[in-house]
């Protein structure tokens, strides 16, 4: 969260990650000869509702990394996030490229809630803890 703007900014571009880290991120994973690359952010990625820690927050970096992975043709990419109180499986269909998928899965002692319908179209059903 170093290079994040403010939660409430109204004008003024708007990023999680930064231009830097984003880069070094693409390059990481260009570079890398795994079959799966786990990414791991604090709020999810895939879920594009628009809510507290979700990088839906921050649509135009969330839209420049789905953007530069399929570009570059990075394959095997799966993010890991947090922050939402309850596990959750989101998946994101994609026609130029592969799924992508968000394994969301919290602290066991942070207490639970029952994630709202309209909180994720892109979850996968069944997949609510």
């Amino acid at each position: 969260r170093y290079f994040r703007a403010p939660n409430f900014r109204i004008t003024g571009k708007r990023d999680m990650i930064g231009e830097a880290q984003l880069q070094w991120l693409i390059d990481a994973l260009k570079n890398s000869r795994a079959p799966f690359k786990f990414v791991v952010f604090g709020g999810q990625v895939v879920n594009d509702f628009r809510y507290f820690e979700n990088y839906a927050t921050f649509a135009e970096e969330r839209e420049r990394l789905f953007t530069l992975l399929e570009q570059e043709r990075i394959e095997g990419v799966i993010f890991l996030s947090g922050d939402r109180h309850h596990t959750i499986l989101s998946k994101m269909d994609r026609p130029a490229s592969y799924p992508l998928y968000d394994l969301t899965s919290s602290a066991l002692t942070a207490g639970t809630h029952t994630p709202r319908d309209d909180e994720n179209n892109l979850r996968v059903k069944g997949t609510e803890v």
